[in-house]
């Protein structure tokens, strides 16, 4: 509707490469459209890296 995934992902990438950021970002989301911001992010913005997990045990691990 209100195009958010695409207004986040847009200022990740910004942040990314204009600001040079090198601070992780977290994105909490329902698992219904987990796989919807991995294509999103692939789309949209293919040069910013980034994990997509359900394993809460994993993002912490990453997060570490």
């Amino acid at each position: 509707g209100t195009q958010k995934t695409l207004q986040t992902i847009s200022f990740c990438a910004h942040l990314r490469h204009e600001r040079r950021s090198t601070l992780p970002f977290l994105i909490v989301c329902p698992l219904s459209v987990l796989h919807i911001w991995g294509d999103e992010f692939r789309r949209f913005a293919p040069k910013v890296c980034f994990i997509i997990s359900s394993n809460s045990f994993f993002v912490e691990f990453v997060l570490r």
